[in-house]
């Protein structure tokens, strides 16, 4: 049950929101291809080290945020801490804190704009960081599993083609069990369409791994490889995607060996 939600996490955020002085669209991007670029690092030290100057660098007087984009972005840098010390069991609980505290931060504010209507970046950010936190409590994935279900489906209800809230929904489904609505079938579905409405480089990498793994465990290894190679195309230089064709090699998908909290 703990694997339950161990996602790449992603979204991003609607142009309606935008403020005038800054090009937030722009700002995403640039995020994503700091992501790709992370799949270069060794070691999880080093990535934080990165991702620690790029915080740092984002929330800079130089970027006027608003209240949403400022909490979007504190989703994504926490976010990428916690896939960044995946593997390290000893440092990872430490960001335990700080997704619980994104998390209260973005129920308060949702209660405070309740009759606004939200972006489907927001809505997918919000899934992504409670998925993240629910990966060290049991309890919080019974209490929360659903209620992130209904967060990523409100994102596709803004944009019916967003591939990360599509990618996302899709891990929901392939963890969730039977019994809470979970399928590997629909789950596959799910992935299939992502890949097919992902246009950006990003978009192209993180939902081509997703896509390519869920075409192995089903047995179409040519096809899964040629996916895969593809979403390779878009950062030649990721050591994430050669771990994964290392692992499938071995007849293993990243699920089934337990990385998927470590693609990046």
């Amino acid at each position: 049950m703990k694997k339950i939600f161990m996602l790449l996490m992603t979204g991003l955020f609607s142009l309606s929101c935008f403020c005038e002085s800054l090009d937030f669209s722009r700002v995403v991007g640039d995020f994503m291809l700091f992501r790709m670029k992370l799949s270069e690092v060794e070691n999880s030290e080093n990535k934080m080290t990165e991702i620690e100057n790029y915080e740092n660098n984002i929330f800079s007087s130089e970027n006027e945020f608003d209240a949403d984009q400022k909490i979007i972005m504190e989703n994504y840098i926490a976010m990428e801490k916690y896939n960044a010390l995946f593997s390290d069991k000893t440092k990872v609980k430490g960001i335990q804190k700080t997704l619980r505290n994104q998390k209260e931060k973005m129920d308060a504010y949702i209660a405070e704009k309740a009759d606004e209507k939200m972006s489907k970046w927001f809505w997918c950010s919000y899934a992504d960081t409670i998925s993240c936190m629910m990966s060290f409590s049991v309890s919080d994935v019974m209490k929360y599993g659903l209620q992130v279900k209904e967060y990523y489906e409100k994102s596709l209800a803004a944009d019916e083609n967003y591939c990360y809230a599509l990618m996302n929904l899709g891990q929901w489904y392939y963890w969730a069990p039977k019994i809470a609505g979970g399928g590997k079938a629909k789950a596959n579905e799910l992935f299939e369409k992502a890949f097919t409405q992902a246009k950006t480089p990003d978009e192209i990498y993180f939902c081509g791994i997703v896509y390519s793994q869920s075409l192995f465990e089903a047995k179409k290894t040519e096809e899964s490889r040629t996916v895969l190679l593809k979403a390779k195309e878009q950062w030649p230089e990721s050591k994430t995607i050669g771990e994964i064709l290392s692992l499938n090699e071995k007849g293993l998908s990243i699920y089934q060996a337990g990385k998927i909290g470590q693609v990046e």
